[in-house]
């Protein structure tokens, strides 16, 4: 039952990297050729990529391995029951953002949202949290310290806040269920 589970998870994360592969190619890469050989080439360079991206997954897994062994450890530390972590939930979204992007010209949509994924993963640095969703204008994660926590939400807050975007966030801490790489709880 577990490793079933535990494919499940594997398929839906390899899904969602595949589809944001195919979609940054279709999207972008391909938008930006002049010309067939130029298409071509690119095509030729991107399948190199995921060669050497599949060549790299095992490190990387391994990596990731470690560092969510860690990560359960520590959570787990001290909590009333052994399918539960402590841990700090988070969001920052966007306010406003349905309303601005029914406005917005795409360009300056995909600026936007493109903005706030590379921000999100910039202000993580070498914190001890890990985002666990992107949804549309909204950045959700789980810090390992409440302080991590705070300190992320407050520094993509302002970040945004300096483009003009009118940011929000919220956090809870405590002890949540921790199944199949998501949290539930109050």
């Amino acid at each position: 039952a577990e490793s079933e589970q535990l494919l499940r998870v594997a398929a839906r994360s390899l899904a969602t990297l595949a589809d944001a592969g195919v979609a940054e190619s279709v999207q972008g890469v391909e938008q930006r050729q002049a010309s067939a050989d130029e298409l071509v080439r690119a095509h030729v360079a991107l399948s190199r990529l995921g060669i050497r991206l599949g060549s790299a997954l095992g490190a990387a897994i391994r990596h990731h391995l470690r560092q969510a062994v860690r990560r359960q450890r520590h959570a787990q530390a001290g909590v009333s029951s052994p399918e539960l972590v402590r841990v700090t939930t988070g969001f920052v979204d966007l306010v406003g953002f349905t309303g601005l992007s029914a406005d917005l010209p795409v360009a300056e949509l995909v600026r936007l949202v493109d903005g706030l994924e590379q921000r999100s993963s910039t202000v993580v640095g070498d914190r001890d949290l890990r985002i666990t969703k992107l949804i549309g204008d909204e950045v959700m994660f789980v810090g390992y310290t409440p302080q991590d926590a705070c300190a992320f939400a407050l520094e993509l807050i302002e970040a945004f806040a300096e483009e003009g975007i009118v940011p929000r966030g919220g956090l809870a801490c405590g002890e949540v269920l921790f199944r199949h790489g998501d949290h539930y709880g109050p």
